[in-house]
């Protein structure tokens, strides 16, 4: 089974985690396999798998 990686960058000093969560659960609702929040010191990082 392949799969698409999609990463999106939010930044943190103007956007909030409660955004990136809702962000995530549109995506896990529209059908992606995997979408996960990481983040760095400046930065939410969304990482999203779809199917293909």
């Amino acid at each position: 089974m392949s799969a698409t990686k999609d990463v999106e960058t939010f930044p943190k000093a103007n956007v909030t985690k409660a955004f990136v969560e809702r962000e995530k659960n549109k995506q896990l609702a529209a059908g992606a396999i995997i979408a996960e929040i990481t983040e760095t010191p400046t930065h939410w990082v969304l990482t999203t798998i779809w199917p293909e």
